[in-house]
């Protein structure tokens, strides 16, 4: 399967150039995109089937090329068992938020569709990319399609909402920018695993400022509190396919980028932060929870939902063992099927009605019955109902919480409940009250039923059967585990010592194997 993972990043980025040379005809574009996107999928799929699950911790599909060798900078691709599920997820979301958005895009469809393009294949590079200049090119990368397709297709308040967007991501991605040159500095290599195995060497004073600079990358990408004041106004600000594609897959390059990257490379300045992140992350529960409890607009309730439930996925990361490192991977996975179709159920109701406030629409139940039930399944899959998908992430991320200091794990599930304190009288007002003949309108479609299908499905798969993402993600939550626990207490200074005891031990032997040659 040589070649798959570049297929799996270029072949969006190469339909989007094509666009510019084809037709603009409306149902062209989009159904072109669609065969793009769809091809996409099946490609990830084909390396899914392809993927070693004995060797899941591994990296796997490898390809290096020298890109600029004088500076170290080579194209280097792999995935192990984690990067592998978030391409697949990448191309998953992506395939149904452009689906379900095709009767919201009115106008400029190429340029809409270029965009989304570009940005998907990005997201993708992101998950699979093995050097540190590669991965920071991706991941800046993601933030232009992304404003561009806030910024014009967006509502009144996109000027406004793209550019705290802008500055937040952009001002965040320099310190991680700087903090790679750095490591490139000491280590003369651009090569994760190389700098993973260097960065021990590292004063602890030094590896806790790089773990920041990436971490402020990271949180404001997350978001974590208190970084997060970017994400309801843009959320709210941009089309729905874009908000489920922030929310459901750019939302978590931060938090794979902590797992990946920031963790392994400096697990002592990790170590040191720990409890401030967890800390800040179960803030984020609460604050988030709350503010969704008290919104009359169900875009900016969903957008707050997302912000709260992110919080368990780093609180998970940053209790250093397997259970809250599992539950915060297979929640990865959880969130952006729950969140991101939620929100593709709210585009399909604003194609319907034109709003999206609570106080405009109401009874719901009555009127597409079959929609307001599958709305209400993931609904209750983002609360963490026992048997859907969000329970088991939730659990596993407290549990794990629970073992690191159980005062996390106990003002955490605070959050729980207060998911269902904002999301059961919601629904309660989407679905029964406030009913209106003037709200008549056609049920779910089978267009819009089929879009949403596989997710549904794996709503109930996941929920009943968590093995089947726990599986791929654990010898890389394992990995992160050791790596900390084996750093954590090692003063650098020692690591040196030793190194050059080995190194003068080396030179002491090749000298007396020259002497004894001589005689």
């Amino acid at each position: 399967m040589n070649g798959i993972l570049s297929l799996l990043i270029w072949v969006p980025v190469i339909g989007a150039l094509l666009l510019l040379i084809l037709p603009k005809d409306r149902k062209f574009v989009l159904g072109y995109s669609l065969v793009v996107l769809g091809m996409e999928f099946l490609l990830s799929l084909i390396a899914l089937g392809s993927f070693d699950l004995s060797r899941a911790g591994d990296f796997q599909f490898m390809e290096k090329y020298a890109w600029i060798p004088s500076f170290g900078i080579n194209y280097v691709l792999g995935v192990d068992g984690l990067s592998l599920l978030m391409v697949v997820l990448t191309t998953l979301i992506a395939l149904i938020a452009f689906a379900a958005s095709i009767k919201l895009i009115q106008d400029n469809e190429k340029l809409f569709a270029f965009f989304f393009l570009i940005l998907t294949g990005a997201i993708v590079g992101v998950f699979s990319s093995l050097n540190l200049f590669l991965f920071f090119v991706f991941y800046e990368m993601t933030l232009i399609p992304a404003y561009f397709l806030i910024g014009v297709f967006g509502d009144e308040n996109r000027y406004r909402s793209v550019f705290k967007f802008f500055i937040y991501t952009m001002l965040s991605g320099i310190f991680m920018g700087v903090a790679i040159i750095y490591l490139y500095l000491q280590t003369g290599t651009f090569d994760y695993m190389a700098v993973r195995e260097s960065t021990a060497l590292l004063e602890f004073p030094v590896q806790v400022w790089l773990f920041l600079a990436f971490a402020l990358a990271f949180a404001v990408k997350s978001p974590l509190f208190p970084f997060h004041s970017w994400l309801p106004d843009t959320y709210v600000s941009a089309p729905i396919s874009v908000t489920v594609m922030l929310s459901a897959l750019m939302a978590k390059m931060g938090t794979y980028g902590f797992i990946r990257f920031a963790i392994p490379l400096f697990p002592q300045g990790a170590a040191q932060m720990a409890d401030v992140i967890a800390v800040l992350a179960i803030i984020g529960i609460i604050y988030g929870g709350f503010m969704a409890a008290v919104q009359t607009d169900l875009k900016r309730l969903l957008a707050y939902s997302s912000f709260a439930h992110m919080g368990f996925i780093i609180l998970g990361i940053f209790a250093f063992n397997v259970y809250g490192l599992q539950g915060a991977s297979i929640q990865m996975i959880n969130h952006a099927l729950t969140t991101g179709v939620l929100f593709i159920l709210l585009g399909f109701l604003y194609v319907r009605y034109r709003t999206t406030s609570l106080a405009d629409i109401g009874g719901l139940a009555r009127v597409i019955p079959l929609m307001m039930v599958i709305f209400a399944i993931f609904m209750l899959a983002s609360i963490g109902l026992p048997g859907l998908n969000g329970f088991i992430g939730e659990f596993l991320a407290l549990l794990g919480a629970y073992n690191a200091n159980p005062w996390w794990a106990y003002i955490g599930v605070i959050g729980v409940i207060v998911a269902a304190y904002y999301m059961l009288p919601a629904y309660q007002k989407l679905a029964f009250l406030n009913s209106s003949d003037k709200l008549k309108t056609k049920d779910m479609s089978l267009y819009e039923f089929l879009t949403i299908l596989v997710p549904l499905i794996l709503v109930f798969a996941i929920g009943v059967y968590p093995k089947m993402v726990l599986q791929y993600t654990e010898p890389t939550s394992a990995s992160v585990v050791e790596i900390v626990n084996l750093r954590e207490n090692i003063q650098p200074g020692v690591i040196e010592e030793e190194l050059q005891e080995i190194q003068e031990m080396e030179a002491q032997e090749e000298e007396t194997i020259e002497q004894g040659e001589e005689q």
